[in-house]
């Protein structure tokens, strides 16, 4: 819903309030500065009434999530991450208005126009062919969506995540920034799901999740009755309540919103592709529904359909394999109620399945999420280098969650039961769909050469670790010392070792899960030690390709090295910027003139090492539109001071050593021994050149 701009209907407007920066909402909305922004309007929201408020509501929440909620962090940006999570989470002046306006209003109808959803939610209401929730609100135009001041705030937020320009945003998976959106998805989640009353939560996500097209939905259990016939709870669009009505506050109908909004923006039309943030709130959803209690409910067929098509997709087109770790946490996260049926576990506990029994219903709806899904996931990482710690660690969480007493003995009893697996499969894949049950001999086959890659990553771990342990030993005192004043991180067998246990973790589990035996291997770890290269961290393998990844543009516009310090890189830029319009034409005579004149070869000889010698570099820019051509343009550039190698953290230690033994044994004798060394090093660079005259100088190359 990007720049929402929606629309209330109202009987009649209050006079606007006065235009300046204090009073007028639209100037505070315009403010640049985020911090400042939240400052104004949490002043202005606390001084106005919701009366005088509600003309622009709609308006303030299209702009305020206009703003990247994924991008501002705590660590960088503290002053915008505090405004912006004060105004807008649940207690704050935002979502205050919100639950004024719901309850003070006799008509509380706001317009989301159609162009704010996901294009193939949109073609679903216009083919009619949308759930009855959405139905039920298109205006009679089928240009709008009539909400109430909830549910449109709902949409924004729950539909920031699936804004194309949030799926670009990438992050380490493995140090998630503690974000604007996420710390409020997480107190909104705690908001709306109240955990204290799980029957409540229970009851209201089956009810109104039930039916696709029915607003009460198929009877799916005894005993169980449509909480939309009954008067304690809001039906569709037919909203109409008076000032001291609160029944879109209370926990059901809450909880119910909540589940709605989620469905329809999340899971009715999932988009294959990467898209880290969804996969990382879909995991604190799964997470938080468990520990509401939600495995006790029986689950209405749509979600079940839904949330099977959503990881499904996930699992089967994720195009990264660094990344994949996020969509395999939610579904690992789904199939484990067990695991924070008592709220959330710490990261690496594991809560068995102590009381199968208790969890039978669960287990049955989703059963193919179980045994299909971990076929799907194990084929996936059949293709990848197990030797790798980032993949080893996506197979080790799978065995980890299987291998847990008595869950492979309760599917398999299930799975023998031939009417609740083709219920399965009818309920969640199309008619021609064929599947292999686990234990069949295809999987068995499966499991075998996936251990049999596991051995062989382990062996090359195992040649790896050997290899580093060697040239350890083997590295002198000296080369060690050096490498640490150059900033050159010393190998680490740890990371390795870890990576060990867990091959061999996995390796024992999967032949346990499968229940296959250990295949042996014809690859030592003495014939893999011949393939381990110590110069590269990229393997000899026929798997791998080397590339030449040095840089080959302008010097000046390199990025930093390891090797440099990174501070002094400006000053010494905007030092030879300044040098070269002062002397430039100075440093282009002295190059022309320094294979015939002995003094320009002196300063020339002196100046090697902050003198770049002319060149023409290409650049190549390529146009904004599709598909356009690059053009290239080649720069001519003559000699010039380059002073960026003053900044390399060698040059740094030689000047430290040197005024050192300049305080030691006096300046003169150091000066004295730098003039013999450079005259010396002159004249034979001087003599050569007489010798073969046809060579030009170019020794001064940085």
């Amino acid at each position: 819903m990007h720049n929402p701009i929606g629309s209330i209907i109202y009987g009649s407007l209050p006079p606007g309030p006065t235009y300046n920066l204090q009073n007028d909402p639209f100037l505070i909305l315009r403010e640049p500065n985020i911090f400042r922004k939240c400052e104004l309007l949490t002043k202005h929201l606390n001084t106005h009434s919701a009366k005088e408020l509600q003309a622009y509501y709609s308006h303030m929440i299209g702009n305020l999530f206009e703003i990247n909620l994924c991008a501002i962090n705590d660590r960088l940006a503290v002053g915008e991450y505090m405004g912006l999570v004060n105004l807008l989470s649940p207690k704050g002046p935002v979502f205050q208005l919100v639950e004024k306006l719901t309850t003070q209003m006799t008509v509380p109808r706001v317009l989301l126009p159609l162009t704010k959803l996901p294009t193939a939610l949109v073609e679903q209401l216009v083919q009619s062919n949308a759930s009855h929730y959405l139905l039920h609100k298109l205006s009679l135009d089928n240009n709008y969506l009539q909400l109430n001041p909830i549910e449109y705030f709902l949409f924004h937020l729950i539909g920031h995540l699936v804004e194309p320009w949030v799926a670009e945003i990438k992050m380490d998976i493995n140090n998630w920034p503690t974000v604007v959106y996420f710390t409020l998805f997480d107190r909104y989640l705690a908001h709306f799901l109240d955990c204290n009353e799980p029957s409540t939560v229970q009851t209201t996500i089956l009810q109104s999740l039930g039916s696709r097209f029915h607003p009460c939905g198929r009877p799916v259990g005894k005993g169980h009755h449509c909480l939309l016939k009954k008067d304690s709870l809001l039906n569709g669009s037919n909203l109409s309540m008076n000032s001291n009505s609160s029944l879109l506050l209370n926990s059901s109908s809450r909880t119910m919103t909540l589940m709605n909004v989620l469905s329809e923006l999340w899971f009715a039309n999932p988009k294959p592709g990467e898209n880290q943030q969804l996969q990382r709130a879909m995991c604190m959803l799964v997470k938080k529904l468990h520990s509401c209690g939600y495995f006790e409910s029986n689950t209405p067929p749509l979600l079940r359909r839904r949330l099977y098509k959503f990881i499904r997709l996930a699992l089967t087109t994720w195009p990264l394999d660094s990344s994949f770790r996020l969509p395999l946490e939610v579904w690992l996260a789904f199939i484990q109620p067990w695991r924070y049926a008592s709220g959330e576990v710490a990261s690496g506990v594991y809560g068995d399945l102590h009381n199968p029994d208790r969890y039978i219903m669960f287990i049955d709806q989703h059963l193919l999420f179980y045994t299909h899904f971990l076929l799907i996931a194990l084929e996936r990482i059949s293709v990848l280098d197990l030797s790798l710690a980032p993949n080893v660690v996506l197979i080790s969480r799978i065995c980890k969650v299987f291998s847990q007493e008595g869950l492979m003995d309760v599917l398999l009893g299930r799975e023998a039961i031939g009417d609740l697996l083709q219920h399965s499969k009818v309920e969640f894949e199309h008619p021609g769909f064929t599947f292999e049950t686990v234990y069949s001999d295809y999987w068995r086959a499966k499991a075998r050469d996936l251990i049999r890659s596991l051995r062989n990553g382990q062996v090359r771990v195992e040649a790896r670790i050997e290899v580093l342990e060697r040239s350890l030993r083997e590295k002198g005192w000296w080369p060690k010392f050096w490498e640490s004043l150059q900033g050159i991180t010393t190998p680490n067998p740890v990371s390795d070792f870890r990576t060990l246990e867990k091959l061999r973790m996995s390796i024992n589990k999967l032949a346990q899960i499968f229940r296959v035996e250990i295949p042996d291997i014809n690859v030592s770890v003495e014939a893999e030690m011949m393939d381990v290269s110590l110069d590269s961290n990229t393997s000899r393998s026929p798997r791998k390709q080397l590339f030449d990844s040095r840089y080959l543009g302008m010097p000046e516009k390199q990025p930093p090295r390891s090797n440099e310090i990174e501070c002094l890189l400006p000053p010494l830029e905007r030092w030879s910027i300044q040098l070269n319009t002062r002397f430039g034409r100075q440093i282009k005579q002295l190059y022309r003139r320094r294979n015939t004149d002995w003094g320009a070869y002196l300063i020339m000889a002196i100046l090697r090492y902050i003198i770049l010698p002319p060149a023409s570099y290409v650049e190549i820019h390529k146009e904004r539109a599709f598909l356009s051509p690059r053009k290239h343009n080649e720069i001519q550039l003559p000699a010039r001071f380059y002073l960026r190698p003053l900044a390399k953290r060698k040059v740094m230690y030689l000047m430290i050593v040197v005024l050192l033994v300049s305080y030691m044994i006096g300046m003169k004798l150091v000066l004295m021994l730098a003039l013999i060394f450079v005259t010396c090093k002159v004249v034979i660079e001087r003599v050569y050149l007489t010798i073969y005259p046809d060579i030009d100088d170019n020794s001064f190359r940085s």
